[in-house]
Protein backbone atom coordinates (compact mmCIF):
# COMPACT_ATOMS: atom_id res chain seq x y z
CA UNK A 1 0.00 0.00 0.00
CA UNK A 2 1.45 3.32 -1.05
CA UNK A 3 1.59 6.14 1.46
CA UNK A 4 1.40 9.79 0.49
CA UNK A 5 3.02 12.18 2.98
CA UNK A 6 2.34 15.82 2.23
CA UNK A 7 4.74 17.17 4.87
CA UNK A 8 7.99 15.76 6.32
CA UNK A 9 6.72 16.81 9.77
CA UNK A 10 4.30 13.87 9.59
CA UNK A 11 7.27 11.65 10.47
CA UNK A 12 9.08 11.84 13.80
CA UNK A 13 12.20 10.31 15.34
CA UNK A 14 11.77 8.07 18.37
CA UNK A 15 14.41 5.69 19.78
CA UNK A 16 17.99 5.83 18.54
CA UNK A 17 21.17 3.95 19.37
CA UNK A 18 24.31 5.97 18.68
CA UNK A 19 28.01 5.19 18.96
CA UNK A 20 30.62 7.90 19.43
CA UNK A 21 34.41 7.66 19.93
CA UNK A 22 35.55 8.00 23.53
CA UNK A 23 39.02 7.85 25.07
CA UNK A 24 38.20 9.36 28.45
CA UNK A 25 37.97 7.99 31.96
CA UNK A 26 35.72 5.19 33.09
CA UNK A 27 32.08 5.92 33.76
CA UNK A 28 30.78 5.86 37.31
CA UNK A 29 29.45 2.34 37.13
CA UNK A 30 30.63 -1.27 37.20
CA UNK A 31 32.48 -2.88 34.31
CA UNK A 32 32.51 -6.43 33.02
CA UNK A 33 35.77 -8.34 32.75
CA UNK A 34 37.02 -11.35 30.84
CA UNK A 35 39.65 -13.78 32.07
CA UNK A 36 41.96 -15.19 29.38
CA UNK A 37 43.44 -18.74 29.52
CA UNK A 38 46.74 -17.08 30.52
CA UNK A 39 45.13 -15.54 33.59
CA UNK A 40 45.01 -12.02 32.18
CA UNK A 41 42.03 -9.89 33.15
CA UNK A 42 40.70 -7.84 30.23
CA UNK A 43 38.33 -4.94 30.77
CA UNK A 44 35.32 -5.25 28.46
CA UNK A 45 32.41 -2.86 28.80
CA UNK A 46 30.39 -1.07 31.41
CA UNK A 47 26.91 -1.59 32.70
CA UNK A 48 24.43 1.04 31.61
CA UNK A 49 24.43 4.46 33.22
CA UNK A 50 20.81 5.65 33.27
CA UNK A 51 20.07 9.35 32.85
CA UNK A 52 16.58 10.73 33.41
CA UNK A 53 15.22 13.20 30.91
CA UNK A 54 12.92 16.19 31.28
CA UNK A 55 10.35 15.82 34.09
CA UNK A 56 11.86 12.43 34.89
CA UNK A 57 10.62 10.99 31.61
CA UNK A 58 12.41 8.84 29.02
CA UNK A 59 15.62 7.45 30.44
CA UNK A 60 18.75 7.38 28.29
CA UNK A 61 21.21 4.51 28.76
CA UNK A 62 24.94 5.09 28.24
CA UNK A 63 27.46 2.24 28.01
CA UNK A 64 31.25 2.39 27.67
CA UNK A 65 32.88 -0.17 25.37
CA UNK A 66 36.55 -0.20 26.33
CA UNK A 67 37.50 -2.60 23.55
CA UNK A 68 36.28 -0.24 20.85
CA UNK A 69 36.87 2.98 22.80
CA UNK A 70 33.28 4.02 22.23
CA UNK A 71 30.23 5.23 24.09
CA UNK A 72 26.90 3.69 23.15
CA UNK A 73 23.92 5.93 23.81
CA UNK A 74 20.41 4.51 23.63
CA UNK A 75 17.10 6.27 24.12
CA UNK A 76 14.49 8.58 22.68
CA UNK A 77 16.37 11.75 21.79
CA UNK A 78 13.33 14.03 21.58
CA UNK A 79 11.60 12.27 24.47
CA UNK A 80 14.67 12.77 26.67
CA UNK A 81 14.84 16.49 25.89
CA UNK A 82 11.16 17.39 25.72
CA UNK A 83 9.56 14.98 28.19
CA UNK A 84 7.39 13.16 25.63
CA UNK A 85 8.00 11.17 22.46
CA UNK A 86 4.54 11.17 20.88
CA UNK A 87 5.15 14.37 18.91
CA UNK A 88 8.79 14.74 17.93
CA UNK A 89 10.94 16.22 15.17
CA UNK A 90 12.86 14.91 12.20
CA UNK A 91 16.19 16.75 12.35
CA UNK A 92 18.57 13.97 13.40
CA UNK A 93 21.95 15.81 13.09
CA UNK A 94 20.70 18.78 15.08
CA UNK A 95 18.96 16.86 17.85
CA UNK A 96 21.83 14.41 18.38
CA UNK A 97 24.83 16.72 18.30
CA UNK A 98 23.59 20.08 19.55
CA UNK A 99 21.22 18.90 22.26
CA UNK A 100 21.20 15.15 22.90
CA UNK A 101 24.95 14.51 23.16
CA UNK A 102 25.54 17.84 24.84
CA UNK A 103 23.05 17.00 27.57
CA UNK A 104 24.50 13.52 28.04
CA UNK A 105 28.03 14.95 28.30
CA UNK A 106 26.85 17.38 30.98
CA UNK A 107 25.15 14.64 33.01
CA UNK A 108 28.28 12.46 32.85
CA UNK A 109 30.56 15.43 33.69
CA UNK A 110 32.60 14.88 30.53
CA UNK A 111 35.05 17.65 29.56
CA UNK A 112 33.95 20.15 26.91
CA UNK A 113 36.86 19.05 24.76
CA UNK A 114 35.23 15.63 24.48
CA UNK A 115 32.00 17.09 23.09
CA UNK A 116 33.97 19.18 20.61
CA UNK A 117 35.52 15.99 19.21
CA UNK A 118 32.12 14.51 18.35
CA UNK A 119 31.47 15.81 14.89
CA UNK A 120 28.24 14.77 13.18
CA UNK A 121 30.20 12.66 10.69
CA UNK A 122 31.65 10.58 13.55
CA UNK A 123 28.31 9.64 15.10
CA UNK A 124 27.34 6.12 14.04
CA UNK A 125 23.67 5.09 14.01
CA UNK A 126 23.00 1.49 15.13
CA UNK A 127 19.25 1.88 15.44
CA UNK A 128 16.75 4.43 14.22
CA UNK A 129 13.00 4.44 14.87
CA UNK A 130 10.74 6.57 12.68
CA UNK A 131 7.12 7.06 13.71
CA UNK A 132 3.85 8.40 12.34
CA UNK A 133 0.59 9.02 14.21
CA UNK A 134 -2.79 8.37 12.59
CA UNK A 135 -6.17 9.42 13.98
CA UNK A 136 -8.71 6.60 13.56
CA UNK A 137 -11.38 8.30 15.65
CA UNK A 138 -11.55 6.18 18.80
CA UNK A 139 -9.48 3.69 20.78
CA UNK A 140 -12.02 1.02 19.85
CA UNK A 141 -11.42 1.66 16.13
CA UNK A 142 -7.65 1.64 16.67
CA UNK A 143 -7.84 -1.75 18.40
CA UNK A 144 -10.19 -3.09 15.71
CA UNK A 145 -7.72 -2.03 13.04
CA UNK A 146 -4.93 -3.93 14.81
CA UNK A 147 -7.01 -7.10 15.08
CA UNK A 148 -7.97 -6.88 11.42
CA UNK A 149 -4.37 -6.33 10.35
CA UNK A 150 -3.22 -9.27 12.46
CA UNK A 151 -5.74 -11.55 10.78
CA UNK A 152 -4.63 -10.35 7.35
CA UNK A 153 -0.95 -10.94 8.11
CA UNK A 154 -1.74 -14.41 9.44
CA UNK A 155 -3.87 -15.25 6.38
CA UNK A 156 -0.97 -14.30 4.11
CA UNK A 157 1.45 -16.30 6.30
CA UNK A 158 3.61 -13.28 7.08
CA UNK A 159 5.99 -13.12 10.02
CA UNK A 160 4.15 -11.28 12.78
CA UNK A 161 3.08 -11.44 16.41
CA UNK A 162 0.65 -9.52 18.55
CA UNK A 163 0.95 -8.57 22.20
CA UNK A 164 -1.86 -6.74 24.02
CA UNK A 165 -2.62 -3.70 21.83
CA UNK A 166 0.57 -3.90 19.75
CA UNK A 167 1.03 -5.65 16.41
CA UNK A 168 4.53 -6.38 15.08
CA UNK A 169 5.19 -7.08 11.41
CA UNK A 170 8.71 -8.48 11.53
CA UNK A 171 10.23 -9.94 8.34
CA UNK A 172 13.10 -12.31 9.17
CA UNK A 173 11.99 -12.12 12.82
CA UNK A 174 12.91 -8.44 12.95
CA UNK A 175 16.65 -8.99 12.63
CA UNK A 176 16.97 -6.22 10.04
CA UNK A 177 13.88 -4.10 10.63
CA UNK A 178 10.32 -4.33 11.87
CA UNK A 179 7.17 -2.24 11.88
CA UNK A 180 5.21 -1.89 15.11
CA UNK A 181 1.61 -0.70 15.12
CA UNK A 182 -0.16 0.04 18.38
CA UNK A 183 -2.94 2.04 19.95
CA UNK A 184 -1.11 4.96 21.54
CA UNK A 185 -3.97 6.07 23.80
CA UNK A 186 -4.21 2.89 25.92
CA UNK A 187 -0.40 2.58 26.02
CA UNK A 188 0.01 6.15 27.31
CA UNK A 189 -2.86 5.70 29.77
CA UNK A 190 -1.25 2.56 31.20
CA UNK A 191 2.06 4.42 31.63
CA UNK A 192 0.27 7.32 33.33
CA UNK A 193 -1.59 5.01 35.73
CA UNK A 194 1.59 3.13 36.61
CA UNK A 195 3.61 6.26 37.38
CA UNK A 196 0.69 8.21 38.89
CA UNK A 197 2.02 11.40 37.31
CA UNK A 198 0.03 14.58 37.99
CA UNK A 199 1.78 16.65 35.32
CA UNK A 200 -0.98 18.69 33.57
CA UNK A 201 0.85 18.53 30.23
CA UNK A 202 0.93 14.74 30.27
CA UNK A 203 -2.70 14.59 31.37
CA UNK A 204 -3.72 16.78 28.45
CA UNK A 205 -1.76 14.55 26.09
CA UNK A 206 -3.98 11.64 27.10
CA UNK A 207 -6.88 13.45 25.43
CA UNK A 208 -4.73 14.13 22.36
CA UNK A 209 -3.94 10.43 21.84
CA UNK A 210 -7.50 9.07 21.94
CA UNK A 211 -8.07 7.06 18.76
CA UNK A 212 -4.41 7.34 17.76
CA UNK A 213 -2.77 4.49 15.86
CA UNK A 214 1.01 4.81 15.97
CA UNK A 215 3.15 3.26 13.26
CA UNK A 216 6.85 2.81 14.06
CA UNK A 217 9.49 1.72 11.56
CA UNK A 218 12.47 0.36 13.50
CA UNK A 219 15.74 0.06 11.60
CA UNK A 220 18.40 -2.27 13.01
CA UNK A 221 22.11 -2.14 12.25
CA UNK A 222 22.07 -4.75 9.40
CA UNK A 223 19.41 -2.82 7.48
CA UNK A 224 21.14 0.51 8.07
CA UNK A 225 24.35 -1.00 6.70
CA UNK A 226 22.48 -2.38 3.71
CA UNK A 227 21.11 1.10 3.01
CA UNK A 228 24.59 2.64 3.53
CA UNK A 229 23.01 5.04 6.02
CA UNK A 230 24.91 4.40 9.24
CA UNK A 231 25.94 8.01 9.88
CA UNK A 232 23.84 10.76 11.36
CA UNK A 233 24.65 12.97 8.40
CA UNK A 234 23.11 10.41 6.02
CA UNK A 235 19.64 11.11 7.36
CA UNK A 236 17.90 14.19 6.00
CA UNK A 237 14.22 15.04 6.24
CA UNK A 238 13.62 13.84 2.71
CA UNK A 239 15.56 10.60 3.13
CA UNK A 240 13.56 9.79 6.27
CA UNK A 241 10.27 10.44 4.52
CA UNK A 242 11.31 8.34 1.52
CA UNK A 243 12.49 5.47 3.73
CA UNK A 244 9.30 5.46 5.78
CA UNK A 245 7.05 5.41 2.70
CA UNK A 246 9.16 2.73 1.04
CA UNK A 247 9.04 0.30 3.96
CA UNK A 248 5.44 1.12 4.85
CA UNK A 249 4.47 0.05 1.32
CA UNK A 250 5.90 -3.42 1.99
CA UNK A 251 3.23 -4.23 4.54
CA UNK A 252 0.40 -6.33 3.05
CA UNK A 253 -2.41 -3.94 3.98
CA UNK A 254 -5.67 -4.44 2.08
CA UNK A 255 -9.38 -4.10 2.63
CA UNK A 256 -11.27 -7.27 3.60
CA UNK A 257 -14.86 -8.36 3.09
CA UNK A 258 -17.51 -8.63 5.79
CA UNK A 259 -21.19 -9.40 6.19
CA UNK A 260 -23.61 -10.58 3.52
CA UNK A 261 -23.23 -9.95 -0.18
CA UNK A 262 -24.72 -6.64 -1.37
CA UNK A 263 -25.70 -5.35 -4.79
CA UNK A 264 -23.22 -2.51 -4.42
CA UNK A 265 -20.32 -4.96 -4.14
CA UNK A 266 -21.30 -6.60 -7.43
CA UNK A 267 -21.23 -3.40 -9.46
CA UNK A 268 -18.61 -3.39 -12.20
CA UNK A 269 -17.73 -7.08 -11.80
CA UNK A 270 -17.78 -9.70 -14.51
CA UNK A 271 -20.12 -12.71 -14.11
CA UNK A 272 -17.15 -14.90 -13.14
CA UNK A 273 -15.95 -12.37 -10.55
CA UNK A 274 -19.46 -12.14 -9.11
CA UNK A 275 -19.58 -15.90 -8.66
CA UNK A 276 -16.17 -15.97 -7.00
CA UNK A 277 -17.05 -13.14 -4.60
CA UNK A 278 -20.38 -14.76 -3.72
CA UNK A 279 -18.72 -18.09 -2.88
CA UNK A 280 -16.02 -16.26 -0.89
CA UNK A 281 -18.57 -14.44 1.26
CA UNK A 282 -20.41 -17.70 1.88
CA UNK A 283 -17.21 -19.29 3.19
CA UNK A 284 -17.30 -22.00 0.53
CA UNK A 285 -14.30 -24.35 0.03
CA UNK A 286 -12.69 -22.42 -2.82
CA UNK A 287 -10.10 -25.10 -3.58
CA UNK A 288 -12.88 -27.51 -4.51
CA UNK A 289 -14.69 -25.00 -6.72
CA UNK A 290 -11.86 -23.23 -8.55
CA UNK A 291 -8.49 -24.21 -9.92
CA UNK A 292 -5.39 -22.74 -8.34
CA UNK A 293 -4.73 -20.66 -11.44
CA UNK A 294 -8.27 -19.24 -11.43
CA UNK A 295 -8.02 -18.45 -7.74
CA UNK A 296 -4.77 -16.55 -8.23
CA UNK A 297 -6.27 -14.61 -11.15
CA UNK A 298 -9.38 -13.61 -9.20
CA UNK A 299 -7.42 -12.61 -6.11
CA UNK A 300 -5.12 -10.44 -8.18
CA UNK A 301 -8.07 -8.83 -9.94
CA UNK A 302 -9.81 -7.90 -6.67
CA UNK A 303 -6.57 -6.56 -5.18
CA UNK A 304 -5.96 -4.28 -8.15
CA UNK A 305 -9.55 -3.12 -8.69
CA UNK A 306 -10.94 -2.86 -5.18
CA UNK A 307 -7.90 -3.25 -2.90
CA UNK A 308 -9.58 -6.38 -1.48
CA UNK A 309 -7.60 -9.22 0.04
CA UNK A 310 -9.58 -12.40 -0.57
CA UNK A 311 -6.97 -14.53 1.17
CA UNK A 312 -8.53 -13.33 4.41
CA UNK A 313 -11.85 -15.09 5.18
CA UNK A 314 -15.06 -13.08 5.13
CA UNK A 315 -15.86 -11.64 8.55
CA UNK A 316 -19.31 -11.48 10.11
CA UNK A 317 -18.58 -8.25 11.96
CA UNK A 318 -18.00 -4.90 10.31
CA UNK A 319 -14.52 -4.37 8.92
CA UNK A 320 -12.60 -1.17 8.37
CA UNK A 321 -11.37 -0.03 4.98
CA UNK A 322 -7.78 0.12 6.15
CA UNK A 323 -6.35 1.05 2.76
CA UNK A 324 -8.46 4.20 2.72
CA UNK A 325 -7.91 5.02 6.39
CA UNK A 326 -4.16 4.46 6.60
CA UNK A 327 -3.33 6.14 3.30
CA UNK A 328 -5.39 9.28 4.03
CA UNK A 329 -2.96 12.19 4.64
CA UNK A 330 -5.69 14.08 6.52
CA UNK A 331 -5.58 11.44 9.27
CA UNK A 332 -1.94 12.17 10.11
CA UNK A 333 -1.86 13.81 13.54
CA UNK A 334 0.26 16.96 13.62
CA UNK A 335 2.02 18.37 16.66
CA UNK A 336 -0.45 20.45 18.72
CA UNK A 337 0.39 24.13 18.88
CA UNK A 338 -0.17 24.27 22.63
CA UNK A 339 2.44 21.55 23.17
CA UNK A 340 5.07 23.54 21.25
CA UNK A 341 4.20 26.75 23.12
CA UNK A 342 4.60 24.92 26.43
CA UNK A 343 8.13 23.85 25.42
CA UNK A 344 7.22 20.17 25.38
CA UNK A 345 7.64 19.67 21.64
CA UNK A 346 10.03 21.07 19.03
CA UNK A 347 8.74 23.90 16.90
CA UNK A 348 8.25 22.80 13.32
CA UNK A 349 10.23 24.70 10.70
Amino acid sequence: MKLQISSPEAIGIDTVILRVPYHGEKLRTQYTQRLTPDGEVIQMGSYAVCIKGKAGQHTVKVRHDQQRNELQIEGSAYGFLYGQNVFTGINLPWITHHLFLKKVAEKLSLPETQLAQWSAAQIVVDRLDLAMNLNLGSDEDANSALVQLGQQFAARQRSMFMQATTLYWNPRLGKDYLIALYAKGPELQATHDRRKDDNPILKRMLEQTVGMLRVELRFRRPELQKLCMTRVTDWTRQSMTNAFCRYFARMPIWNVTSGSLTAEELEGLSPAEKRYLAFHKLGAPMRLLFTERSTQRFRKSFREKQHLDLRCPNREQRTMRLVDLMSDPDRVVKTPKWLMEAGWAPRQA
